[in-house]
This record gives C-alpha cells, sequence and structure tokens, in this order.
C-alpha cells in the first residue's frame, strides 16, 4: 500500500484543506475591510499563509 493514503487520513487531509481555504478567504475579506493598512499588511499575510498550506496539502496529495 505503499504511495497510497488511507481512507482517514484522507478524510483528515481533506478536512485540513477546506479550514485552510476558510481561513485564507476570511482573511482576504478583513483584509479588504480594514481602512488601517498596517492592519491590511498583516492579516493578508496571515492569509497568504494559509494558502501556503493549502498548497502544501494539496501537493501532498498530488505526490501521493
Amino acid at each position: 500500500m505503499q504511495g497510497q493514503i488511507a481512507s482517514k487520513s484522507l478524510e483528515v487531509i481533506h478536512e485540513l484543506m477546506n479550514a485552510e481555504s476558510l481561513a485564507c478567504r476570511k482573511c482576504q475579506w478583513y483584509a479588504n475591510a480594514f481602512p488601517d493598512q498596517e492592519l491590511k499588511t498583516l492579516v493578508g499575510g496571515i492569509a497568504q499563509r494559509h494558502s501556503q498550506r493549502f498548497e502544501a496539502l494539496n501537493q501532498y496529495l498530488n505526490q501521493h
């Protein structure tokens, strides 16, 4: 079973990807809503990190 991911692991990865995607969208929304540029930049960076984690999970799935 090398190279394959167990069903339960797929469920967990799917849940993590959903959570990262939602967190990214929320941060992007808040970054656009804040009038303060420093807050926009801070929250925009957090959104980017959520997006990077989503992509890392996606790449992991594509490799297995």
